[in-house]
């Protein structure tokens, strides 16, 4: 049976991946201390096949969704909801205020704050844009290149999450490995040992350098840019539909 068949594409690519890629040193330290033929080698393959497509779901959703809100905070807000504000410093450059706003207010039944609006109560004014990009993701569900960017920013915004105990793991592969490559008694298993401690070190630069709150924003901005393409693309008959 393949297993990968009770998870679809943004569980596996947004929660199981991150986690993969975080454990990725751990299992390769395996391969330099436990021979393949082992026992013991068989054991650990098994375990992961079995247990870890079936754990490691939740365990990548989890951190992620607990400082998402920490990010918005941040960052202002949700980019989504940023998108639509007049005051915004990230609004979309080529959004036409008219045209959308008078098509949501009309699907949605809220009027849209006006600019005065915002500068006098901001909270309402972002509850009726929470609305206006909830009926949006209502509307936009069949989108293949939105459901693409939500798997994108799920996948950095869950790895982002993960990103302490991706160093702490990286550290422990590369000395583990690098102990293993000092003390092995034959060149096969020193050759397998040099190259994971380089890889871990690769993995450990990209850790520290790349994988950041920008590099989510990013990937948050591209969802927010896409859902209102991808909403205006619509008919207008389809989006009253799925409201």
């Amino acid at each position: 049976m393949d297993i990968t068949k009770s998870f679809d594409r943004y569980v596996i690519q947004a929660r199981i991946v991150p986690v993969l890629i975080v454990c990725f040193p751990l299992a390769a330290l395996v391969s330099v201390w436990l021979p393949k033929e082992s026992i013991g080698w068989k054991l650990v393959s098994g375990l992961m096949a079995l247990v870890l497509l079936t754990l490691v779901a939740q365990l990548g959703r989890n951190p992620g969704k607990a400082k998402e809100a920490e990010l918005f905070r941040k960052w202002g807000g949700k980019p989504s909801i940023q998108a639509l504000r007049h005051r915004s410093t990230t609004r979309l450059a080529w959004l036409s205020t008219e045209r959308v706003f008078a098509r949501l207010s009309a699907e949605v039944g809220l009027s849209c704050p006006t600019k005065a609006d915002e500068e006098t109560d901001p909270v309402s004014a972002d509850e009726v844009y929470e609305a206006f990009v909830d009926h949006m993701k209502e509307a936009t569900r069949g989108d293949r290149i939105l459901h693409s960017e939500n798997i994108s920013y799920g996948f950095s915004r869950n790895l982002w999450a993960m990103k302490a105990p991706g160093i702490g793991i990286c550290l422990i592969g590369i000395l583990g490995a690098a102990v293993g490559a000092l003390i092995a008694s034959d060149t096969e298993t020193m050759v397998l040992a040099a190259a994971v401690t380089l890889i871990d070190t690769a993995l450990l630069t990209w850790w520290l350098f790349r994988i950041n709150e920008d590099w989510v924003r990013v990937a948050a901005e591209a969802y927010a840019d896409r859902l209102v393409k991808a909403y205006l693309g619509l008919k207008p008959e389809k989006a009253v539909v799925a409201a």
